[in-house]
């Protein structure tokens, strides 16, 4: 994988973080049966659970389905379904795709992506984009409209939620004072995909990730002190996860309206970001905007020029909200 400058910043700021050192090979252990034990009188065996380390608790039913999850595949979502989608796009474009395909797809997908919604609860709404997503490609797919950009719309939709799962982690253990280099490496590793799926080398995005990087160096000496980190200082990391993904949006929406390839879950995923990044009032003056970009889409008098203005107004508001926390 081709990493950006960008993240490989963050991976080297991740790989000097202290790593505990581990404890020496059999300090605390039992010693083996016999070695150091008095036997029980007469010699005889003693019944079997006495004496014996007793099984592990069983987890408890709101953390069964997430444990499972995870060690079934982690947190990377798209690795775990990279081959579900590239099998319905193949039969998408040669049309057999049928709509019990589009169905098996949406039921795993949505299974596996409820597994993560008690550690992270932004997954509900990226679920319900990539459900939405998925729905406008069969809509199309029936038409003979569907294109190889929509399934990488898709695709991307996966890549969010891994990073919000990452997120959701590392808030978690950071709140519970539990902090360590797992939580650290795997929001670097979703950072990362986010970055390499963006491409990379966008002056806008670069300086989110310049961003990230600094609340990432205060979480770090925070969880050297030790103890519980405080929402006031993770909310800089949630909120550059936030900026990237709207940013991002908007970027990916102008490249295909631009394109005439722009489709409504374009549109639907900037409002959605905005939603998150910025609140209502703002994801609503959005959806306005937006709908007078797409009129000048469908028109054929989209510029460039229009998609800057948006992103700079989006840009401003969230500087504005930044500066009043």
């Amino acid at each position: 994988m081709k990493y950006t400058t960008t993240a490989c910043a963050l991976l080297a700021l991740f790989l000097t973080l202290p790593v505990a050192a581990a404890q020496d090979a059999g300090r605390g252990q039992t010693p083996p049966a016999g070695r150091g034990q008095t036997p029980p009188a007469g010699g005889q065996t003693p019944p079997a659970g006495r004496g014996q380390t007793p099984p592990p608790a069983t987890p408890a039913p709101g953390t069964a389905r997430a444990d499972a999850a995870a060690q079934q595949q982690g947190q990377n979502l798209r690795a775990r379904f990279n081959s579900a989608v590239e099998e319905l796009q193949k039969k998408a474009e040669a049309r057999g795709a049928t709509r019990e395909d589009y169905q098996r797809v949406l039921d795993q997908l949505n299974a596996a992506a409820l597994e993560y919604e008690a550690v992270a609860p932004g997954v509900a709404s990226l679920r319900q984009r990539a459900a939405a997503r998925l729905q406008d490609i069969e809509t199309r797919a029936r038409a003979g409209a569907v294109d190889a950009v929509e399934f990488d719309a898709l695709r991307d939709n996966l890549v969010d939620m891994d990073l919000e799962i990452a997120l959701g982690r590392l808030k978690a253990a950071a709140k519970a004072g539990k902090f360590t280099r797992a939580e650290y490496q795997g929001f670097l590793e979703a950072w990362t995909a986010r970055a390499d799926a963006a491409k990379g080398g966008n002056p806008e995005l670069d300086a989110i990730s310049g961003r990230a990087k600094a609340a990432l160096d205060v979480i770090q000496n925070r969880a050297q002190a030790a103890g519980p980190i405080t929402d006031a200082e993770l909310a800089p990391l949630s909120d550059s996860v936030a900026e990237y993904r709207s940013t991002f949006a908007v970027r990916r929406l102008e490249k295909k309206a631009l394109d005439k390839k722009a489709v409504k879950a374009d549109y639907d995923d900037v409002t959605e970001a905005v939603r998150t990044s910025s609140g209502d009032e703002i994801a609503k003056k959005v959806a306005e905007r937006l709908e007078q970009l797409k009129a000048a889409v469908d028109g054929g008098r989209i510029t460039p020029e229009q998609f800057a203005e948006l992103r700079g107004m989006l840009m401003k508001r969230a500087r504005a909200a930044g500066s009043t926390k």
